[in-house]
């Protein structure tokens, strides 16, 4: 948020100089100085902005001190416009060198108050830059050097395949179809399923590798949770530890060649299913695909991700499958399911929770990650409170009070889709916050106001 306050500052001050200001040679130069300097912090702190190191509180604190600049310097510049620019112009100062000199000697305090300024606000702007800087070789050269531990993680969503899927509705044909194509197409070697969070990916994939014809057809299987957050060498550990298997001492001893080396010599004489669950970046791939890459057909990959572009990654023909959203009824479904398993019968639950409960569904857009949510939520209320859950339902749904799972699953799957976003539409999407709830938004409306606020921009259009 702070990088894209910072150059929308610094996009904002070169648009307002361009025409209006070029007679005033000194405090101009200062300005555009400013300017400069403002894009070169904005550089900066865009990593920040991608949530890498974002729950760092030095950084936190830093990120609101040069936030505070970029809005004092805004600030200085208006006062520039109004009382230097806006007079010359009125002038017609382009015209007429003589008014230009009489206008030049009028706005001379104006000029010398701000140039005080401006020259202030740089050297805050220096001092910010040192202690970025600071905080860079802290933490970032760390990075550069493969030292993941010396910073702080966002908690990653771990996968597992032996999690028992007790609610599931609608995917039946899904399942039947795609473990056809795992145990009879030869010419596909690699089943990639596509889309955005919460639409069932790793249940899906789930339900396949647990599914008695897939244990039965392959020899050996490893379930490996990629995620943003990854280490090369753990990759390969994990997958030589879940086939082969690999001792302590190997684990430590053995270096990330001779790990290659172990798993493609096994899996070669193996007919093997890889699920590599949750990839965000093609490099995962090119770290595993060298263990993987033997000829001998019959072995599958499957593949969770939300990014498509991935598949042009992968060297091998491979089958993309895109789970659809639930029906009305198959999400109605899984509400009964989860919120009614430990309540009366459907038949003794007042009909006018059931037509709460049906609205609520209606809301979830049959997304399964929002439907279990939601059953979650009712599953620990009684019926005749489904009314006041219906009313608040859009706020709750974001903050939920019911089962611990339920709200860290939505959660994080939102604030994962949040830190993919690029940094200059993290703003806008957060400007949503301002429109009060259930509103309806008009888009002409609200793309004049992303770029009044200086979120939208030229290189961004």
């Amino acid at each position: 948020m702070a990088a894209a306050v910072v150059s929308a500052a610094a996009n904002w001050i070169g648009t307002q100089l361009v025409d209006e200001v070029n007679f005033l040679l000194d405090v101009d130069n200062q300005v555009r100085s400013l300017q400069q300097d403002l894009k070169y912090i904005a550089l900066h702190l865009r990593e920040a902005d991608s949530g890498e190191e974002g729950d760092d509180d030095q950084l936190r604190l830093l990120t609101a001190q040069i936030r505070g600049i970029a809005f004092r310097a805004e600030d200085a510049v208006d006062d520039y416009i109004l009382k230097v620019a806006s007079s010359s112009s009125s002038t017609n100062v382009r015209g007429n060198f003589l008014k230009k000199f009489l206008c030049f000697l009028c706005s001379s305090p104006d000029i010398h108050s701000i140039g005080k300024e401006t020259k202030a606000i740089r050297e805050n702007i220096k001092e910010a830059v040192e202690q970025l800087n600071q905080f860079r070789n802290i933490h970032f050269s760390a990075r550069r050097e493969g030292l993941n531990q010396s910073r702080p993680h966002r908690n990653v969503i771990q996968t597992y395949p032996h999690t028992e899927e007790a609610y599931v509705v609608g995917r039946e044909d899904d399942v039947k179809n795609l473990v056809h194509q795992l145990i009879h197409n030869m010419e596909a070697r690699v089943v990639t399923i596509v889309g955005a969070g919460g639409i069932g990916k790793t249940t899906l994939a789930r339900m396949i590798y647990n599914d008695t014809r897939v244990k039965n057809h392959f020899k050996t299987a490893a379930w490996i949770t990629i995620s943003q957050q990854w280490n090369e060498k753990d990759l390969l550990i994990e997958i030589l530890s879940q086939t082969k298997g690999i001792s302590y001492v190997e684990r430590n001893s053995m270096s990330q060649r001779e790990l290659v080396g172990a798993i493609y010599g096994f899996l070669s004489e193996n007919q093997y299913l890889l699920v590599l669950d949750d990839m965000w970046a093609r490099e995962a791939w090119d770290c595993i695909y060298p263990a993987i890459a033997h000829k001998e057909p019959g072995s599958k990959v499957i593949i969770t991700t939300r990014k498509e572009d991935i598949l042009s990654q992968v060297y091998w023909n491979h089958i993309k499958y895109k789970p659809s959203l639930l029906t009305e009824e198959q999400s109605w479904e899984l509400i009964k399911k989860i919120a009614l398993e430990n309540k009366d019968t459907q038949a003794a639950v007042d009909d006018a929770a059931l037509r709460f409960g049906r609205e609520m569904t209606q809301k979830c857009g049959g997304l399964p990650l929002g439907v279990v949510t939601l059953a979650g939520l009712l599953r620990t209320k009684d019926t005749y409170k489904w009314e006041r859950v219906s009313r608040r339902f859009n706020s709750i749904l974001l903050n939920v009070q019911g089962p611990s799972q339920y709200r860290r699953s939505i959660y994080q799957t939102l604030t994962l889709s949040y830190y993919d976003l690029p940094y200059y539409l993290k703003s806008c999407f957060l400007y949503l916050g301002v429109f009060p709830e259930d509103t309806i938004i008009s888009a002409k409306r609200l793309n004049r106001m992303w770029v009044a606020e200086g979120f939208v921009t030229s290189d961004h259009a």
